[in-house]
């Protein structure tokens, strides 16, 4: 399990640090809607397990966009991460964003937590749609949960 992570891992270090490559691009004033499928797993488990979520983005500057996320975790028992707001840097003005969010975990018996999250995404237009691969780290109740994703944005 410990490869198969590090080969998520640095295929998303990749994608992430491979250059700009454009997609449909959101004007200022503009709203995104994405919806994904992923795996989740956590720093202190040998478990991976199914995800999926959406995501929202009012482009508010050519550089910048505000948003926010809810993800359900497949796992036993089964957990919701909520990240409101989402802030969005877009540094190169174009739809690749490095986002940092606050998060609350919640349901399947585990509590309340809060906690924080890191993520990037880059697009790759298909037609009016973009296959959007992403990877985040969501630092909770002193552990870490590794996401890996595949969305399609409208």
């Amino acid at each position: 399990m410990k490869s198969f992570r590090s080969s998520l891992v640095a295929l998303g270090i990749i994608l992430a640090s491979s250059g700009y490559i454009p997609s449909t691009y959101a004007a200022v004033g503009d709203f995104r809607l994405s919806g994904g499928l992923g795996i989740v797993t956590a720093s202190n488990s040998s478990g991976t397990d199914l995800s999926a979520g959406l995501e929202f983005e009012y482009r508010m500057h050519e550089f910048m966009g505000l948003g926010g996320f809810g993800t359900y975790v497949f796992s036993n028992p089964g957990f919701t991460l909520v990240g409101l707001p989402e802030v969005f840097l877009h540094p190169l003005a174009g739809d690749w964003y490095v986002s940092a969010a606050p998060i609350v975990e919640f349901g399947g018996g585990l509590g309340t937590h809060w906690g924080a999250r890191l993520g990037t995404r880059i697009p790759f237009s298909i037609g009016a749609l973009s296959l959007v691969p992403q990877v985040s780290v969501d630092f909770i109740n002193g552990g870490k949960l590794w996401s890996f994703g595949l969305g399609i944005s409208i």
